[in-house]
C-alpha cells in the first residue's frame, strides 16, 4: 500500500504544481482593437439541426460586424429538414452560402470532412467556426476578428455552459469552465493546450500550412484541439491569443442527459493518447490527472477496508481540494462567472469517478456512434 501512496504523492505534486502555474498565468490580455479589415468565413457544420438552426441564422445575419462575411453552413447528411431551413434563410440573406460534406476530402470522417467542404469554397482569409446548437451574441465576428493582426495566427475564444438546475448540466457547467480556465492559461503561456471548436478562429494560411485536417485524418475528433496543436508543431512562429470579453459569451449545449454527456466527453477525450505527437506537456498533464483521480478513489476504499488511515486519505485529498478550488476562484474571477463553495464541492465529489470513466472509455471511442454514426 505505501507504493501506491508514493504514486499518489508524486503524481499529485505535479499536478498541483502544473495547476498553481496555470492559476498564477490565467488573466485577459487587453485586447488592442485592432480595426482588422480581413474577409470573414463563419464556417458551421450541421448534422440534423433544425431544432436550432432558426436561432443560430438569425443570429448570424444579425451580426454587428461591418467587413465582408459570408455564412458557410455545411450540411452533414442531415436526416431532418435542415436543408429546408437554411435554404429558406438564403432567400433572405445573400451571405449564407450553402454546401454539403459529401464535397469535403473523402479521407476525412465526421465533422472534419465537412469542416473541409466549407473551407474549400471560403472566399475570406480569416476562418471563424462555431456550432449550430451555440448560442452566439451579435458582437461575436466582432470581437473575435478584432484580436487578430498581423502577429496573431489563431484566436480562441471562450464557452460556457448555460445554467440548469439539471444535475447533469450542473457538472458539465462547472467542469468545462474548469476546462476553458486551462484552456486560457496554458495560451498565455504559449503551451497552445486546448481549445472548442464552438468558439475559434484561424487564419486560412493556418489551414494550408498543415495541409488541411489530412495529418489528423485518422482521429475520431481533430477539428479544435488537435488541429491547434498541430499548428503549433508545424509552424513554430504561430502566435495565438484567447479572447474573453463578459458581455461576448458563446453558450453551447446543455447535456441532460448522464449517458449522452459521458459519450461526448469520451469523443472528445478519444484521441488523446495522439497528442503525445504534437503537445507532450498537455499528453503527460492527461496522464497525470488520471492517475491522480484513480489513486484518490482508489484509496477511499483502501480506508475503507482499513488498509490506510484517515490521514492518508484526507490530507491528499484536501491539498487536491484547496488546489483547484483555488485555480476556480481566479477562473470566476477572470471570465466573470460565479460558483457556490456547494456547487463545487459536487463537482470535485465526483470528478474521480468521472475521470476514470472518461479514461478508459476513449479506449473504446470507436464503438461509440456520433449522431447515428460509428468511426470507421
Amino acid at each position: 500500500m505505501e507504493y501506491i501512496q508514493y504514486c499518489l504523492y508524486l503524481s499529485l505534486a505535479y499536478y498541483s504544481i502544473v495547476i498553481l502555474y496555470l492559476r498564477y498565468s490565467l488573466f485577459n490580455i487587453p485586447n488592442k482593437k485592432n480595426s482588422n479589415k480581413d474577409n470573414v468565413s463563419i464556417i458551421i457544420a450541421v448534422k440534423d439541426g433544425s431544432k436550432s438552426l432558426d436561432r443560430l441564422l438569425k443570429s448570424l445575419t444579425q451580426q454587428t460586424f461591418h467587413g465582408k462575411m459570408e455564412f458557410i453552413i455545411v450540411d452533414d447528411n442531415s436526416r431532418d429538414n435542415s436543408i429546408e431551413i437554411i435554404k429558406h434563410y438564403i432567400k433572405k440573406d445573400k451571405r449564407i452560402i450553402f454546401t454539403q460534406s459529401n464535397y469535403g476530402n473523402k479521407n476525412l470522417t465526421h465533422k472534419k470532412r465537412a469542416l473541409d467542404a466549407g473551407i474549400k469554397i471560403a472566399t475570406g482569409n480569416i476562418l471563424l467556426f462555431s456550432d449550430v446548437d451555440c448560442i452566439l451574441p451579435n458582437n461575436w465576428v466582432d470581437d473575435i476578428i478584432l484580436n487578430f493582426n498581423n502577429n496573431i495566427d489563431y484566436v480562441v475564444g471562450y464557452s460556457e455552459v448555460p445554467n440548469s438546475y439539471n444535475f447533469v448540466t450542473l457538472f458539465q457547467k462547472l467542469d468545462f469552465f474548469m476546462l476553458m480556465n486551462a484552456a486560457h492559461a496554458s495560451i498565455n503561456l504559449n503551451w497552445y493546450w486546448a481549445c472548442s471548436g464552438q468558439n475559434q478562429a484561424y487564419k486560412k494560411s493556418v489551414f494550408k500550412k498543415n495541409n488541411g485536417f489530412n495529418q489528423i485524418a485518422n482521429c475520431l475528433q481533430g477539428d479544435d484541439t488537435l488541429f491547434f496543436q498541430l499548428s503549433k508543431k508545424i509552424n513554430k512562429n504561430m502566435k495565438a491569443v484567447f479572447a474573453f470579453n463578459k458581455s461576448n459569451k458563446v453558450f453551447c449545449r446543455k447535456e441532460k442527459n448522464i449517458i449522452a454527456f459521458l459519450k461526448q466527453r469520451i469523443r472528445w477525450s478519444g484521441d488523446a493518447i495522439k497528442t503525445w505527437k504534437f503537445n507532450k506537456c498537455f499528453f503527460l498533464m492527461s496522464v497525470f490527472t488520471f492517475f491522480t483521480n484513480l489513486i484518490i478513489f482508489l484509496n477511499l476504499f483502501l480506508f475503507i477496508y482499513q488498509k490506510i488511515s484517515l490521514n492518508q486519505f484526507i490530507i491528499p485529498l484536501t491539498f487536491k481540494f484547496f488546489t483547484e478550488y483555488y485555480f476556480a476562484l481566479k477562473g470566476m474571477e477572470i471570465h466573470n462567472d460565479r460558483y457556490s463553495i456547494f456547487q463545487f464541492v459536487f463537482w470535485f465529489i465526483l470528478q474521480p469517478i468521472y475521470i476514470i470513466i472518461i479514461g478508459i472509455g476513449s479506449f473504446f471511442q470507436n464503438h461509440i456512434a456520433w449522431k447515428g454514426e460509428k468511426n470507421k
